[in-house]
């Protein structure tokens, strides 16, 4: 892709801007490397949508709209980050203009940008975490194009503000994805709650319940649910962002999916990539289909529907992603035992199945429900 000349005067003027007039940092300080993994995770996820098009870089701005030294840092990086996946940025905004009103990126601050394409987002403080928001606005129609988010302590952040532009550091390859799933499954009978073991191809009562507990290696967009043999459908964990090394669960640390129906065969799926379609409704019907067809008979013709999920999750990715599907505990590792105590003070002991992936995985198990 040939680039135009503003693209590499923009380079070079950066390359003086952050190497020039501040402190120096030490190469590969901690708190640039956990900047420059959090920019370039978030500027992946925006990648696929902006295409060929050039985009000017707006910067980021505080939960009031203005400039702020910590979000210059920050926004260096991600600038940064752009530069290196190849993105054209054609202009950068270095005003002091604040950005006025609720919207993440108002339209006065690119009414008057010639780029097609727009890039910019907010900070905003809560806990011991700076969130951000990534905006890709059309400047023709103020469509939203792409947006990703991402997460900083905010002591890296403080950091980031005085340590200067920066640094030199070595290209930032794209973390790989890892999934830790702790499946928990537990029959209550007389009132006294018993965990269960459940492996691929086993089954359970009417009547028992399941919870799932969810890490990721870095901030993905991540759903889980549970479709049986009739092709009914039942969500465990709502699609959402989740962070890095944040636990999440599904439906909810104290809330069970109680299974109801007899003779059904369950599959349980939980997908995670930098950026899931909300569109599922080809999903859903082509699963129906495949069973109304027979090709999906409960255990038999399985990968069929794995492949329709694994299809769905690529919608959002190059071309050249890379997705991983695995099935039970093929290919898994298994982390260390860890304690839960539930409500009631059952205390249980699980193990994490650990699923290395590259840019996307579907997991799957299925059981019968007798």
């Amino acid at each position: 892709m040939r680039r135009p000349a503003a693209y590499w005067m923009i380079a070079v003027s950066i390359l003086i801007l952050t190497g020039c007039g501040r402190p120096a940092v030490r190469r590969g300080a901690p708190a640039d490397a956990q900047g420059a993994v959090v920019a370039a995770e978030m500027v992946a996820a925006m990648v696929p949508s902006l295409g060929d098009a050039e985009v000017a870089w707006l910067g980021v701005r505080n939960e009031q709209g203005l400039r702020a030294t910590a979000g210059d840092a920050v926004g260096e990086h991600i600038l940064s980050a752009m530069l290196r996946q190849g993105i054209v940025v054609s202009s950068v905004d270095t005003t002091e203009t604040r950005w006025r009103g609720e919207l993440p990126v108002p339209a006065a601050a690119w009414e008057s940008v010639s780029a097609p394409v727009v890039v910019g987002g907010r900070m905003h403080q809560g806990g011991e975490w700076a969130y951000l928001r990534l905006l890709a606005v059309e400047t023709q129609d103020g469509r939203v194009r792409s947006t990703s988010r991402g997460r900083l302590p905010l002591q890296v952040l403080e950091q980031l503000a005085v340590s200067g532009p920066v640094p030199e550091l070595d290209p930032v390859e794209p973390l790989s994805l890892e999934l830790s799933v702790q499946l928990v499954v537990t029959r209550v009978e007389s009132g006294t709650t018993r965990q269960l073991d459940l492996e691929e191809g086993g089954s359970l009562l009417a009547g028992d319940r399941l919870q799932l507990r969810l890490t990721v290696s870095r901030a993905s967009e991540v759903y889980a649910f549970l479709v049986d043999s009739d092709g009914e459908r039942q969500p465990v964990f709502d699609s959402d962002m989740v962070y890095s090394g944040r636990e999440v669960y599904g439906p909810g640390r104290e809330s069970w999916v109680t299974l109801q129906e007899q003779d059904r065969v369950y599959t349980l799926y939980v997908v995670a990539g930098s950026r899931l379609s909300a569109d599922r409704s080809d999903v859903w019907r082509q699963i129906t289909e495949l069973i109304e067809q027979g090709r999906v008979d409960r255990f038999e013709g399985l990968e069929l529907q794995d492949q329709l999920l694994e299809d769905y999750v690529r919608r959002e990715l190059p071309a050249d992603a890379r997705v991983t599907a695995v099935r039970g505990t093929e290919h898994t590792e298994r982390g260390q035992p860890r304690n839960i105590i539930l409500g009631d003070g059952t205390r249980l002991v699980v193990r994490p199945h650990i699923i290395p992936a590259q840019d996307a995985l579907v997991w799957a198990t299925s059981f019968l429900v007798q």
